[in-house]
């Protein structure tokens, strides 16, 4: 969980639930897994067990202890409505959603099909709670750009997305987080991945490339290659120096 976040569509993340599994080609580049699996094996992390699924009942009250309104991501790290997470648990948390009812909870997954049968069968009254925004995840499917619902079973449904990443909104994350510091490829990277919703490939080529170039620079590469061609990224140990004010 996160009490903030710098991603732009959401205040805060909660994770009662920890690790998925892929149902999608839309799973290959999953920023959650990357991330995740990068402390497998560390004691005591969060995320010791890697992207393995893992309910966290701990994490359930979190919502209760925020008397500040916020929009809440709802499992950032995982599926609320994946096969191997139960009934029971599901219903736990969207009790919470019900009775923290201050906030707005953005749940979004890739099994429409459980979602809307579990609602339909077990927890219909919450069709008319306007705080629980439910969606299923929009995928590009083609070459030509196109986006299509995993689910789409409702040809009224409401589509709510952008084509284009929003790529300033990257840099001013980025920037905001690290300007003044040093700090490596790899803690960028982990940055990325936990608090925005990039994937690892748009902050080396749209954000760090770009800053390089600038002129003057925004941010010092300091690389022990010789060989490193600017506004080259590869090596995660390597460390970049972001200017005071960017």
């Amino acid at each position: 969980m996160s009490e903030r976040s710098s991603i732009e569509w959401t205040d805060a993340t909660w994770n009662p639930i920890r690790g998925c599994t892929k149902v999608s080609p839309g799973c290959k580049h999953c920023y959650a897994e990357t991330f995740a699996e990068r402390w497998r094996g560390v004691p005591g992390h969060p995320y010791e067990q890697g992207f393995d699924l893992r309910l966290v009942p701990e994490k359930l009250v979190e919502p209760l202890l925020w008397v500040k309104s916020r929009t809440i991501f709802v499992n950032s790290m995982s599926d609320l409505f994946q096969e191997e997470v139960p009934e029971e648990y599901v219903g736990r948390v969207i009790a919470v959603m019900e009775l923290a009812d201050w906030h707005i909870y953005q749940v979004l997954t890739k099994r429409g099909a459980r979602m809307r049968e579990l609602i339909t069968r077990k927890h219909r009254r919450i069709e008319n709670c306007r705080n629980i925004w439910m969606g299923v995840s929009v995928e590009k499917v083609d070459e030509g750009g196109e986006f299509s619902f995993s689910d789409a079973t409702d040809p009224k449904q409401l589509v709510l997305f952008t084509k284009a990443p929003n790529f300033e909104a990257l840099e001013k994350s980025i920037c905001g987080r690290f300007a003044g510091k040093t700090a490596s490829v790899e803690e960028i990277e982990g940055f990325v991945l936990a608090d925005t919703p990039f994937r690892e490939t748009h902050y080396k080529t749209q954000v760090l490339r770009r800053l390089e170039k600038r002129d003057p620079p925004r941010i010092t590469a300091l690389s022990s290659n010789p060989k490193r061609k600017p506004g080259t990224f590869a090596d995660p140990k390597m460390f970049v120096s972001f200017e005071d004010t960017l």
